[in-house]
C-alpha cells in the first residue's frame, strides 16, 4: 500500500512537471509571438517614418517649383505693365494736341489697359490660392491613417448604398420592371437549393442560372438587379445551408465563381454582399460595443428585436466564409482564355490581415471563420505558396491560438487540434468532393 502511495505521489509529481514545462513551453511560444508582432510593427514604423519622408520631400519639390513658377509670372507681369504704360505714355503724347473728346478716349483706354493687368493679377492669386489649397488637401489626405481592410470596407459599403439607390429602387418604382425582374429572380433562386456535389449538376445549374440573365441583358437595369438577386441568394444560401454542412460550400462556391467569370458585372455585388454579412474574409475587424459596430460586423436580430446570440453568428460566418473561400481556391479552366475572377491571392490577404490583429481583440468568431478557411482552403494555400504558405499556417494554428489560451475560445482549441493533425499525418482539411 506504501508502494502504491508513494508511485501516485511520483506520478502526481511528475504530471505537475510536465503541466509547469508546457506552461513555460507556452510562455516562450507566447513572448516570441510578441516578439514577432513588436517587429512586424516596427518595420511598419519604418515603412510609414519614409513614406512620410517621401510625402515631405514632395511637397517641398511642388513648394519649390512653385515659387519658380511664381517668380516667372511676376516677371512676365512686370513686363507686361512697363508694355502697358510705354503705350500709355506714348498713346498720351499724341493726344495731347488733341481735343476734349479724344483725351477722354485717352482715359478710357488707360482704364481697359489697367482692368486687362487686374484681370492677370486676379487670375494668377486664385490659381495660388488652388494650388495651395490642393497642397493643404493632400497633405491632409496623407496624414489620415486608414487601414486597407477599413478601405476595402468602405467600398463595399459604397456598393451597397448603389445597390439600394440605382437598382432595388428605380425597379420597385416600375410595375412592369418589377414584374418581370421578380419573374426572373423566381427562376433564380430555386435552382441553387438543387445544388449537389455532381459536377455535370453544377453546370447545369451554370448554364440555367445564366440564361435567365442572358434573357434579361435587352434592360441593362433589369440585368443589374438580376445579378444582385443572384448575389443575394447564394449568400442567403451559405448563411442557412453551408453553416450546417461545410460540403455543400463546394458547389455553391463553385457556381458563384463561374458566374462571375461569365458576367464580370457580378463580381463586385457578390463580394460587397458577402462583405455585408461576414466581413472577416477582408480581414475587416471593429469593436461590436455599438449598434454601429455590431452591423459592421454583420450582427442580426431576431424577431423580438434581439441581437442574435453568438453561436448562431459564428455559425453563419463560417458557413460564409467557407463559401467564400472556395471561390478563391477552386480549379478555374486554363487555356481558354479564362482568367480567374477571384483568385488565391484574396486568402493570403485574409489569412494576414487577420493574423495582424491584435490578440487582445480576437475573439472565438475570428477562430471559427479560420477554421473554415483552413478546412477548405488550407492545402491549395500550401501548394501555391510553398515555405511562405507553410509558415502562415504555423503562424494561424500555434502561435496566434497559443496567445489567446488564457480566453478558452473553443474555436482556437479545434484550429489547434486541426493544425496538431496537419503535423501528425500531413493531412490539412477537408478532402474536396471528387467530382467539383
Amino acid at each position: 500500500m506504501a508502494i502504491s502511495e508513494e508511485r501516485r505521489q511520483v506520478e502526481k509529481e511528475l504530471r505537475k512537471v510536465e503541466e509547469e514545462r508546457l506552461a513555460i513551453k507556452r510562455e516562450k511560444e507566447r513572448i516570441q509571438f510578441e516578439k514577432e508582432k513588436a517587429e512586424l510593427e516596427r518595420q511598419r514604423r519604418e515603412l510609414e517614418e519614409r513614406q512620410r519622408k517621401d510625402r515631405e520631400e514632395q511637397v517641398r519639390k511642388e513648394k519649390e517649383q512653385k515659387e519658380q513658377q511664381q517668380a516667372a509670372e511676376q516677371k512676365a507681369l512686370e513686363k507686361q505693365v512697363l508694355a502697358e504704360k510705354e503705350r500709355e505714355n506714348e498713346s498720351s503724347e499724341q493726344q495731347s494736341a488733341r481735343d476734349t473728346d479724344s483725351t477722354i478716349v485717352n482715359q478710357q483706354q488707360e482704364q481697359r489697359a489697367r482692368q486687362r493687368v487686374l484681370d492677370v493679377v486676379k487670375k494668377r492669386v486664385e490659381r495660388e490660392k488652388e494650388q495651395n489649397a490642393n497642397t493643404v488637401a493632400a497633405s491632409e489626405n496623407s496624414a489620415i491613417r486608414v487601414s486597407e481592410a477599413d478601405a476595402e470596407q468602405n467600398y463595399f459599403h459604397r456598393i451597397i448604398l448603389y445597390i439600394k439607390s440605382d437598382l432595388l429602387q428605380p425597379v420597385a418604382a416600375n410595375k412592369e420592371l418589377k414584374s418581370y425582374c421578380s419573374s426572373g429572380k423566381r427562376k433564380i433562386k430555386p435552382k441553387l437549393g438543387q445544388l449537389t456535389n455532381s459536377q455535370s449538376q453544377i453546370f447545369k445549374i451554370i448554364k440555367e442560372i445564366g440564361d435567365v440573365l442572358e434573357a434579361s441583358k435587352s434592360n441593362d437595369l433589369c440585368y443589374r438587379w438580376l445579378l444582385n438577386a443572384v448575389a443575394k441568394a447564394i449568400v442567403s444560401q451559405a448563411e442557412t445551408e453551408t453553416s450546417v454542412s461545410i460540403m455543400s460550400a463546394y458547389p455553391l462556391g463553385t457556381v458563384g465563381l463561374f458566374l462571375m467569370s461569365r458576367h464580370p458585372l457580378l463580381l463586385d455585388l457578390l463580394i460587397a454582399r458577402i462583405v455585408k454579412k461576414c466581413p472577416y474574409v477582408i480581414g475587416f475587424n471593429c469593436s461590436i460595443d455599438t449598434e454601429e459596430g455590431r452591423i459592421k460586423m454583420g450582427y442580426k436580430r431576431d424577431t423580438d428585436n434581439k441581437w442574435e446570440d453568438d453561436g448562431q453568428y459564428g455559425e453563419r460566418m463560417s458557413g460564409i466564409a467557407a463559401v467564400w473561400s472556395v471561390m478563391t481556391s477552386v480549379g478555374f479552366p486554363i487555356g481558354r482564355g479564362a482568367i480567374h475572377p477571384y483568385p488565391l491571392y484574396h486568402s493570403w490577404t485574409f489569412i494576414s490581415r487577420t493574423l495582424n490583429i491584435a490578440p487582445a481583440n480576437l475573439t472565438n468568431v475570428h477562430f471559427a471563420v479560420i477554421a473554415s478557411w483552413w478546412e477548405i482552403v488550407s492545402q491549395r494555400f500550401l501548394d501555391a505558396y510553398g515555405i511562405q504558405g507553410h509558415k502562415m499556417l504555423n503562424l494561424a494554428w500555434d502561435k496566434c491560438t497559443v496567445a489567446v489560451s488564457d480566453k478558452r475560445y473553443p474555436a482556437a482549441a479545434r484550429l489547434r487540434i486541426m493544425g496538431e493533425q496537419w503535423l501528425k499525418t500531413g493531412k490539412t482539411g477537408l478532402e474536396r468532393p471528387r467530382e467539383v
